[in-house]
C-alpha cells in the first residue's frame, strides 16, 4: 500500500511538471503565441555572414523580420538587406509528434512584403497568397516547428525564443 501510494505521488509530480503554458502537455493557442520570437543565429559559411528571424504575433496574424549580419555572431548588423513579410495565420487541430508531444497544426497566408533594405531577386520575392501548412509547438518558451505530414517530427535543432509578450 505504501508502494502504492509512492507510485501514485511520483506521478502526480510529473503530470504537474508538464502544466501550465509552453509546456509539451498543452497544445498551442493564439495568446500563447502572442508577442515576439528570435531566432538563434545562423551562421552561413559561405558568406561568412549570419541571419535571424523574428517573429511578432498578434490574434491572427505575424510579421516575419527577416536581417542579414556581416559578421558570423550576429553582432553587426547588414545595412544591405531587410526583409518584413506579412502573414495571417490560423491555428488548426491538435497532433501527436513522433516522440510523444502535443503539437498545434498551423496554416499560414503571406499579405504582403515590405523590403526594407536590400534587393531580392525575382525567385526570393515572397508572394502574396502563398498557403504553407506546418506544426508548432512551445515548451520552455521556444517555439518549434515541424512538416504538417505524418509522422509529425519537430526541429529541435531550430527554434525562436520568446522575447517579449
Amino acid at each position: 500500500m505504501k508502494r502504492f501510494f509512492s507510485l501514485l505521488s511520483i506521478a502526480a509530480v510529473v503530470s504537474l511538471t508538464g502544466c501550465g503554458s509552453g509546456g509539451d502537455s498543452a497544445a498551442v493557442s493564439t495568446s500563447d503565441l502572442k508577442g515576439t520570437w528570435e531566432s538563434i543565429c545562423q551562421y552561413i559559411p559561405t558568406t561568412q555572414t549570419s541571419a535571424k528571424t523574428i517573429l511578432e504575433f498578434t490574434n491572427d496574424k505575424f510579421t516575419r523580420k527577416s536581417l542579414s549580419y556581416s559578421d558570423p555572431s550576429c553582432n553587426t548588423q547588414d545595412i544591405t538587406d531587410e526583409l518584413h513579410v506579412f502573414y495571417n495565420y490560423s491555428l488548426g487541430e491538435d497532433v501527436t509528434t513522433s516522440d510523444n508531444k502535443k503539437a498545434t497544426e498551423i496554416t499560414t497566408t503571406i499579405t504582403g512584403f515590405d523590403l526594407k533594405k536590400g534587393n531580392l531577386i525575382n525567385g526570393d520575392m515572397p508572394k502574396a497568397g502563398d498557403v504553407e501548412k506546418s506544426i508548432i509547438l512551445i515548451d520552455n518558451n521556444k517555439l518549434y516547428y515541424g512538416e504538417d505530414k505524418a509522422p509529425y517530427q519537430i526541429n529541435y535543432q531550430s527554434y525562436l525564443e520568446k522575447k517579449n509578450k
